[in-house]
């Protein structure tokens, strides 16, 4: 549930400040990223990075931008719950999460 609250939130905040941030043509973008972060014991998250970020019809600066406002947006949510082990004990739990950011211009 919680890593489904994650992808909406990032994809209807990113897209929209986005929007306003990049000059792009009528048709739509897409972004793909993979994202690796870890969620530590408190349910903090550390150890956050873009993995892999492609586009095939936008520039580096696009890319870019699009990288910060995840980050910026996976920094910016409330703590998650713990994992827990087979014995009910908190653990760190590493995620990789693909992520699909599809820019458009409705103008």
């Amino acid at each position: 549930m919680r890593k489904t609250c994650l992808i909406f939130l990032l994809l209807s905040i990113s897209s929209s400040w986005l929007m306003g941030q990049s000059k792009i043509g009528n048709d739509s973008i897409v972004v793909n990223l993979k994202v690796s972060f870890v969620i530590i014991k408190n349910g903090e998250v550390t150890k956050l990075k873009i993995v892999e970020s492609d586009c095939k019809r936008c520039d580096r600066k696009t890319v870019k931008q699009v990288e910060q406002e995840v980050v910026r947006v996976i920094k910016a949510t409330p703590a998650f719950g713990s994992s827990n082990d087979n014995s009910k004990r908190p653990t760190n739990q590493k995620y990789l999460l693909p992520l699909k950011i599809i820019l458009r211009n409705d103008n």
